[in-house]
């Protein structure tokens, strides 16, 4: 896991260094930065595994230009929230820098949440599913309710609840669901 910080904060210095991490197009440019705030890692036990990963890639695409998703927010990348503005382009392996980034974090938060024992499959789905609902969400969640009392099918049960966008079941959602329950299931 330090390994990976390293080279997250490696190459977060490089493409700040190469001329900042995005520029917003006008007639003339603006250097916008995102904030990539990487948060601590030394309590981490676990890290999210490469089907996770995939998961988000797969489901959220990703994006070099800012988008406004659902919720009216600016986003960016795969998903990336945070410091987006209208108008900001960054490349490839930013994308890449941001979405660890943003992993990281939630790591950080998941192991504060969840109080017992989790497999390395659990606890990428976990963060899988927070990573798409927001760890705000999952914390008022019935699925960490139940997953905190040892209940782990109930809580398994519970990742097809999290499958409406604007009130309505989402086809998209209900695929991303089911990923993620069979991940937490291995």
């Amino acid at each position: 896991m330090k390994m990976n910080l390293l080279y997250t904060l490696t190459l977060t210095a490089l493409f700040l260094t190469l001329g900042g991490c995005a520029s917003q197009k006008s007639t003339t440019t603006k250097k916008v930065e995102p904030s990539l705030e990487v948060p601590s890692v030394t309590q981490q036990k676990s890290e999210t595994n490469q089907a996770c990963i995939d998961i988000i890639k797969e489901s959220e695409g990703v994006r070099l230009k800012a988008y406004q998703g659902p919720g009216g927010h600016w986003l960016i990348g795969y998903g990336h929230k945070a410091g987006v503005e209208q108008g900001m382009t960054i490349n490839a392996p930013q994308a890449e820098v941001l979405l660890k980034a943003d992993l990281l974090k939630i790591e950080d938060q998941m192991h504060k949440l969840v109080k017992v024992p989790v497999n390395n499959n659990q606890f990428s789905a976990l963060v899988c599913l927070g990573y798409n609902i927001g760890m705000g969400n999952l914390y008022k969640s019935t699925l960490l309710r139940l997953l905190n009392k040892e209940d782990y099918t109930g809580a398994s049960e519970q990742f097809s609840v999290w499958r409406k966008a604007a009130g309505k079941v989402n086809a998209h959602l209900v695929k991303r669901r089911a990923k993620e329950k069979s991940l937490f299931d291995k």
